[in-house]
């Protein structure tokens, strides 16, 4: 005898479900983007003046889309003229000209920010990638030829937010529980851009705080709690999805007419009651705060450029918002689509409501394998 369809697409999402947890949860550790920093500090010479020595460090991140960056993997590149030893750079009396980068940009494409603190306390700061992997230095008054401007930093540091949020499995996870959120309790798209808003706003205070040193928490409880905050989010996403529960979902909307049984009523009765339903944007700034440590945790790892604090920290921000909004409108793109094909094929109302819970129940999956994994990390 043949399973009904129903069975079969119950069995292909818990499929679906299991082998996502198998693939992400392992490896997966919050805020996985990670610059790596190119640092030259000047010197100073017995006179107190600059003598074309420098101190040099590059810190490369532990991980790249490509894979883990060994020692070696990511080299500095420097002028032809300067001679390169263990953290000194010496470009003698013709000074630091020439072209200054890092190498193996195009077997670990990750951004570097290039910090150069000179001895007359001009800083330079900048940007490569493995685009442009290289800067020219002329010993102009900015120490570029392409002139490192403010405009400059702002927007790399707008690309770096966009990217931070593209490559942060964990902040997007969160943004998706927030459009389910916003979308099962019925509310309209402005309400869900004032809740990502308030996202942005609560994590753009405690990562600012973060970074200025005004607030320090230790970053394995932080990366926990984040992990954390997705599974409670899940578990509100689930408390107000039953079988029968007459309530809009991504895919299927309920008739108004459509018989609902008492416990249905009874999950739809919490949930409405429930802030997270009621008040979005509250539970979104709440968990924001949480999530703005995380964010300043991997730029403390490489530092900001020492003068332009607050503008980096602006553009930063700003790319994390654009970064969210072009996933939520993806995402309603997305559930437009699933639901025109919905109706297209004709699904039933319960195999409807079985496709809508797949994703809770993966998003439920990842954020307690990610909670528990980080928790026993502790120890580790």
């Amino acid at each position: 005898m043949s399973r009904p369809p129903t069975v079969w697409l119950t069995r292909a999402s818990m499929l679906l479900v299991l082998l996502a947890i198998m693939l992400v949860s392992g490896p997966a550790r919050a805020h996985e983007f990670r610059p790596a920093l190119l640092r030259l500090t000047e010197l100073a010479d017995a006179s107190g003046q600059g003598g074309g020595r420098f101190d040099l460090r590059l810190v490369a991140p532990a991980l790249s889309t490509a894979g883990a960056i060994g020692e070696g993997d990511l080299t500095p590149i420097v002028p032809a003229h300067c001679e390169l030893g263990q953290l000194r750079l010496d470009c003698g009396s013709q000074g630091l000209i020439g072209e200054l980068g890092v190498a193996g940009l195009d077997r670990h494409p990750v951004d570097v920010i290039v910090e150069l603190r000179f001895v007359d306390g001009t800083q330079v700061t900048a940007v490569l990638g493995p685009d442009q992997p290289t800067m020219t230095l002329d010993g102009t008054s900015d120490g570029t030829s392409g002139g490192a401007d403010n405009d400059g930093v702002f927007a790399d540091y707008v690309a770096l937010g966009i990217e931070h949020i593209l490559l942060g499995p964990d902040h997007l996870l969160f943004v998706f529980g927030l459009v389910l959120l916003v979308r099962a309790a019925g509310r309209n798209t402005r309400t869900l851009l004032w809740t990502v808003t308030a996202f942005t706003l609560a994590h753009s205070i405690t990562l600012a705080a973060a970074t200025l040193e005004l607030v320090h928490v230790p970053g394995p409880p932080v990366e926990a709690g984040i992990a954390l905050s997705i599974l409670l989010l899940a578990r509100e996403l689930a408390c107000g999805q039953t079988d029968e529960t007459a309530r809009d979902s991504p895919l299927l909307s309920v008739n108004e007419s459509t018989k609902v049984s008492a416990s249905g009523r009874e999950a739809l009765a919490r949930a409405e009651n429930s802030w997270s339903w009621r008040y979005p944007w509250v539970v979104a700034f709440g968990f924001g705060l949480l999530h703005g440590f995380g964010f300043a945790g991997a730029l403390s790892e490489v530092g900001l450029p020492q003068g332009q604090i607050p503008l980096a920290l602006l553009g930063f921000n700003v790319g994390v918002e654009l970064g969210q909004l072009g996933v939520v409108a993806l995402l309603l793109v997305l559930l437009a689509g699933g639901r025109a094909l919905a109706g297209a094929v004709g699904l039933s109302e319960k195999t409807a409501r079985l496709a809508t819970r797949a994703p809770i129940w993966a998003m439920g999956g990842l954020a307690f394998a990610w909670t528990l994994d980080r928790v026993l990390g502790f120890w580790g």
